[in-house]
């Protein structure tokens, strides 16, 4: 199987994140696809959260640059 990369985009849905990239890498027949998380929005953590995370996930994230909190 190819490496597929899975693009999320987020606007204040730390939630849903917080299920869906353990899925993906739980889930996934190979470890080295690519997760890259569009941050628009970050009222509830998001960033936060994906910095602690972003090594054990091997995912990367680009936020806005615009955010508003």
């Amino acid at each position: 199987m190819d490496k597929i990369t899975f693009c999320i985009p987020s606007k204040s849905n730390l939630q849903y994140l917080k299920t869906c990239i353990p899925s993906i890498r739980n889930n996934a027949y190979k470890n080295d696809h690519n997760i890259i998380i569009f941050v628009d929005s970050d009222k509830d953590v998001t960033i936060e959260w994906l910095d602690k995370v972003k090594d054990k996930y091997n995912l990367i994230y680009y936020k806005n640059t615009k955010i508003e909190k």
